[in-house]
């Protein structure tokens, strides 16, 4: 009789606690989804094999001959922005806001998915912004603010976004914050700072920065759960590798190595004095 007492009350006790966490859920959606991203990280990934070629599959190729846009330029304060780098802007449809010309077609289809699936306008609170500019924040926010130089808006690839009433921290409170935060990776997206990984980035999840990288960077990213610079230094120097339909080498010097086979090549610094070079493969 004392046993299933026991039972009964350790019974009581779950049940207690099931909706304790459900009443906290439902009070903060945005820990919810915190938890729940990261046990769906669990289960996700996407491969990335290495590739061989025969030096006859290959060309040499002048890197001032190709197509440059440097979506893979990795900026932290290890690695503060190029001296003399000018980023590729442009304004953003009929706004004042700037960004690299990569990242426009990208980020309108993202709100327009937002829009689709919420009905809520995806804003642009911060965009591209100068050194300079870095400055005058970090001198009034020296305890959030990045150190000047060190900021990836000054590379016009980061944004930090927000929906009407759903701003900072609060955006993951909002049905568009969790989808962004979720889903970014389909437009070339990554959360460039994302949670449990200060120690490596330096900066506190912040979950309204996205960072264009491109396809299929983002999606190897997101789904390996790897930030920058991990990914970056994955890719050892001179090798290849295939992933999603695209090939990917890192390679350093003014010529490289370009399989004959691809299409669509881009190339990026990766502001560690190589050169990051994608393709798609050519559709037989």
């Amino acid at each position: 009789m004392k046993k299933r007492k026991w039972i009964w009350f350790l019974l009581g006790m779950i049940v207690l606690a099931i909706c304790g966490i459900g009443i906290v859920f439902h009070l903060r959606p945005d820990w919810k989804f915190r938890v729940s991203d990261v046990m769906g990280s669990w289960f996700r990934s996407v491969s990335i094999e290495q590739v061989e070629y025969q030096e006859e599959e290959l060309k040499k190729v002048p890197v001032s001959e190709m197509e440059r846009n440097d979506t893979l330029l990795l900026i932290n304060e290890e690695h503060p922005m190029p001296e003399n780098y000018e980023p590729d802007l442009v304004f953003y449809k009929d706004t004042d806001v700037q960004m690299v010309e990569a990242a426009t077609e990208a980020f309108h289809n993202l709100a327009e998915y937002i829009k689709n699936k919420t009905g809520e306008k995806l804003y642009i609170r911060d965009s591209y912004r100068s050194t300079e500019e870095q400055e005058v924040i970090y001198q009034e926010q020296p305890e959030v603010a990045a150190i000047p130089g060190s900021s990836e808006h000054a590379t016009g690839l980061a944004l930090d976004v927000y929906v009407a009433q759903f701003a900072g921290y609060g955006f993951l409170k909002s049905e568009s914050g969790q989808l962004v935060n979720r889903d970014c990776w389909n437009y070339g997206f990554i959360i460039r700072y994302p949670q449990f990984r200060e120690e490596d980035t330096k900066i506190p999840y912040e979950p309204w920065h996205i960072r264009y990288v491109g396809v299929p960077h983002a999606e190897i990213m997101m789904k390996n759960n790897m930030i920058l610079e991990e990914y970056i230094e994955s890719l050892e120097i001179g090798k290849f590798y295939s992933s999603c339909g695209y090939i990917i080498t890192r390679q350093t010097g003014d010529t490289v190595s370009v399989p004959n086979d691809l299409q669509n090549v881009t190339v990026s610094s990766d502001n560690m004095g190589n050169w990051i070079v994608t393709g798609k493969w050519k559709e037989k």
